[in-house]
């Protein structure tokens, strides 16, 4: 009918708006946990997805770098000495410097680096576990060449996409607060009656139950009477049929 189809098209509408707005704001939220641009995370995403991975993995290992950075802090750790031996500068006059920016300077040293046993131990120092799969990912481009892809074809997390998301997320949000103010305002009102109703129903489906059980020999005995009734009849239709 024209109202389901009408039904099923905003649906798919709002669907289609959430899934929009959901990939914005992971992203947006991921900056904001990791210290790491949209861009970047964007491009590292892709190049996990193109190189076979899940994208889970990459959020994983972006998840975890503000901890690689605060275990830097210990200048014996071998977290500091790979960043020293990568040329990356964590800290300028003793504060951090921006964590997008060390991110952007230790992927594009490692990428530079031959591929090999070193790289492989700077890597696992800083990345632990994820460092192979950060480099199956990378392979032999940078994470710029990702980034150009990412920001030109990929999903828009610019000033005006993230508001519009935010916006979005806040509607769906005081949609689900309104209908659940309706299904308490539906029961505060109709909610002794439907539990009335549904004694009443429990009531009659046991009397029902009783009078099964009450009229059990008479129905069984009728069933069988019925059934000689059937076989004899079926005798006398084959013997009209012999003669």
């Amino acid at each position: 009918t024209a109202v389901t189809v009408i039904y099923e098209a905003g649906k798919a509408v709002v669907d289609f708006s959430q899934k929009s707005a959901d990939l914005i704001n992971n992203i947006n939220d991921l900056g904001t946990r990791s210290g790491v641009s949209a861009s970047n995370i964007k491009g590292l995403q892709f190049a996990f997805q193109a190189s076979g991975q899940s994208i889970s993995e990459a959020t994983g290992l972006l998840s975890k770098f503000p901890s690689v950075l605060a275990q830097s802090e210990e200048a014996t750790s071998q977290t500091a000495e790979a960043f020293e031996r990568l040329g990356v500068a964590v800290k300028a006059n003793g504060q951090f410097r921006d964590s997008n920016t060390i991110f952007t300077e230790t992927v594009a040293a490692l990428t530079d680096m031959e591929a090999g046993t070193e790289r492989n131990v700077l890597a696992s120092q800083l990345f632990g576990r994820s460092s192979s799969k950060l480099m199956q990912a990378l392979g032999d481009k940078s994470l710029k060449d990702f980034v150009a892809l990412t920001d030109q074809f990929g999903v828009s997390t610019g000033p005006k996409a993230s508001k519009a998301a935010a916006k979005f997320q806040q509607a769906i949000a005081g949609l689900s607060t309104a209908t659940d103010r309706l299904k308490s305002q539906f029961i505060e009102v109709f909610g002794d009656d439907i539990v009335e109703l549904l004694i009443q129903f429990v009531v009659h489906l046991n009397f029902a139950g009783n009078i099964v059980n009450e009229f059990s020999d008479s129905i069984s005995r009728m069933g069988t009477v019925f059934l000689l009734v059937l076989k004899g009849l079926a005798q006398l239709a084959l013997d009209l049929g012999v003669n």
